[in-house]
């Protein structure tokens, strides 16, 4: 009787551990993935927050030139400023909403098509009022965009959700005025 005794407290005993080590794997492979999806969503959330202070410097740096003075002698000057926090923006556009690209293609469009206008410091005043009006109707468009993804920025899923359904449906979500600016601003670059 001893014997099976210790046999049984020996198997006992090995159950437990075995059961214990599984557990215990369990456990930590849990706080494994809870720690990976804790610092993924961190490094996202990091990415966009950096993004999105440089279109708060790009929108800074348009609202520093009222549009009369872009309309002036300086605009090329202005201009080329401004299309180098685009190209940034445009290189790292995988943190930015599908929304505020469009309004950046379009800010971006609306000011190549501005800088093209050869008779651009002496041009009429009616042209200059609806050159005006666009530059208007696009910071105002920008902010407003602006203020609605900062205040969203660390709601991640929906973000990654929209982002991939944006950008499997991009044609259909861009308006023909915003694909326009944009190839627009491509025939620019690529004329010099």
């Amino acid at each position: 009787m001893g014997i099976n005794f210790d046999i049984a407290t020996i198997i006992a005993s090995a159950a437990t551990l075995i059961l214990s080590a599984f557990i215990s794997f369990l456990i930590f492979r849990r706080q494994k993935g809870v720690e990976f999806e804790y610092d993924y969503r961190r490094y996202i959330l990091e990415k966009r927050k950096n993004i999105y202070e440089k279109i708060e410097e790009l929108i800074s740096h348009f609202q520093q030139f009222t549009s009369e003075r872009f309309l002036g002698g300086g605009a090329k000057e202005v201009a080329k400023v401004l299309f180098e926090k685009f190209d940034y923006l445009e290189a790292n556009n995988v943190w930015i909403t599908f929304n505020m690209q469009a309004e950046l293609w379009r800010l971006r469009g609306v000011i190549t098509i501005i800088i093209k206008d050869d008779k651009l410091p002496n041009v009429e005043p009616t042209q200059k009022k609806i050159y005006r009006e666009q530059l208007r109707q696009c910071r105002v468009n920008l902010i407003n965009e602006y203020f609605k993804d900062i205040t969203n920025l660390n709601k991640i899923d929906r973000f990654k959700k929209y982002k991939i359904a944006s950008y499997k449906y991009s044609e259909k979500f861009m308006d023909e005025e915003v694909r326009q600016a944009h190839l627009s601003h491509d025939r620019y670059v690529r004329e010099g």
